[in-house]
């Protein structure tokens, strides 16, 4: 729990950064706000059971980030080979993975209690998603290697 509370104020300093640091009150309030609704979630309101609320608001942040990313690409357009862009990868691991998971953290409740906590599935999913999310990320970090290399010839 404490993880989710502290990844979306980091994937925020990310995406500021990587869009010229533009919208920097936005930002923080937006992750301020995240910080302060995920520690009264985990202290007051889902206190023993797993906190979807902060998953679902990390998920929903973080897909109006993506689309905020891909809008920002074709305002500014630092490239004509976008991908070969490593945040462009990035960001379309994390829509791919914050989209297909928001359904399952939105159905959570009704999932532990209907499966009885046999989750087999739900957490299939969730894997599968994270397995794909890992690669495109991976997939990223060896593009920026191969950029660094063609640059530095």
């Amino acid at each position: 729990s404490v993880y989710h509370i502290l990844a979306l104020p980091i994937v925020s300093m990310i995406y500021f950064s990587v869009t010229n640091n533009k919208n920097k009150w936005t930002f923080i309030l937006i992750a301020s706000l995240y910080l302060l609704f995920g520690i009264v979630n985990l202290l007051f309101i889902q206190q023993q059971t797993i906190n979807s609320y902060t998953l679902i608001m990390m998920s929903i942040i973080i897909l109006i980030y993506c689309l905020y990313y891909f809008y920002w690409l074709l305002k500014e357009l630092p490239t004509m080979h976008l991908h070969r862009l490593p945040m462009f990868w990035i960001n379309s691991a994390f829509m791919v993975y914050f989209a297909g998971n928001l359904f399952l953290f939105v159905f959570t409740s009704y999932l532990v209690s209907v499966l009885k906590d046999n989750l087999l599935v739900y957490w299939s999913l969730h894997n599968f998603l994270g397995i794909i999310e890992m690669t495109m990320i991976i997939f990223a970090l060896w593009m920026d290697l191969q950029n660094i290399k063609l640059h530095s010839s």
